[in-house]
């Protein structure tokens, strides 16, 4: 998680993709993921997940990526969670960075922060699901 943490701060910005100049939600998750060299996404990839609107459906986007993610079944630290706030479609991305004391994850923040953000996720967060890139 100590990559996922170094995002931390980074300004939000709606299908940005560089740490320190801006991010969204998926962005982050994406960037980890190369950073840590666990997967490459191809021209043609990065392309279809360039085409979202400000509100995503993240379950959309994870079909996308087919082949790249797997569905877990446990929570568990460096998943990628897919939320939404009571609207019964995913629509946000995090990675789960601790469960100690609540669920706790970094995640590109559009409001209030605009900006990343290491916190517990609020109640009023729904999790649709927990997927992970296949290595």
């Amino acid at each position: 998680m100590t990559e996922a943490r170094t995002w931390v701060g980074t300004p939000f910005k709606h299908q940005g993709r560089t740490k320190g100049v801006g991010v969204d939600c998926l962005g982050i998750v994406l960037g980890v993921a190369e950073e840590l060299d666990i997967v490459r996404l191809t021209d043609r990839e990065m392309k279809l997940l360039s085409r979202y609107k400000r509100i995503p459906n993240a379950l959309e986007i994870i079909k996308r990526l087919k082949g790249r993610v797997i569905k877990k079944g446990t929570l568990e630290v460096g998943a990628i969670v897919h939320l939404s706030w009571g609207r019964g479609m995913a629509y946000h991305a995090g990675i789960i960075t601790s469960l100690d004391d609540g669920i706790m994850a970094v995640h590109a923040r559009g409001y209030p922060t605009a900006e990343v953000v290491e916190e517990i996720l609020p109640s009023s967060m729904d999790i649709i699901g927990y997927y992970r890139f296949k290595a």
